[in-house]
C-alpha cells in the first residue's frame, strides 16, 4: 500500500514492478476418490440435513415449551 501511494504521489512508473507479486497454482492433494466422493457428499446432502434437523429440533423445543406454559 505504501509502495502504491508513493507510486501514485510521484506519478512514477517505474515502481510499479517493484509491487507486482507472481501467483502460483498450488493444487489440492487428494487422498483417494473416495474420500473426494465423500467429502462432496457431505457437502451437498450434509450441511443441509443438519440445517433442517436443527430447524425442526428448534421447532419442536419452542412447541414444547409453549405447551408446557399454557398448563
Amino acid at each position: 500500500m505504501l509502495f502504491n501511494a508513493i507510486s501514485w504521489t510521484l506519478e512514477d512508473e517505474a515502481l510499479t514492478p517493484v509491487r507486482g507479486k507472481t501467483v502460483t497454482a498450488r493444487p489440492i492433494e487428494v487422498a483417494s476418490d473416495g474420500s473426494v466422493v465423500a467429502v462432496k457428499v457431505i457437502n451437498i446432502a450434509g450441511v443441509p440435513a443438519l440445517f433442517i434437523g436443527f430447524g425442526i429440533l428448534r421447532y419442536l423445543g419452542r412447541r414444547a415449551r409453549r405447551r408446557g406454559q399454557k398448563l
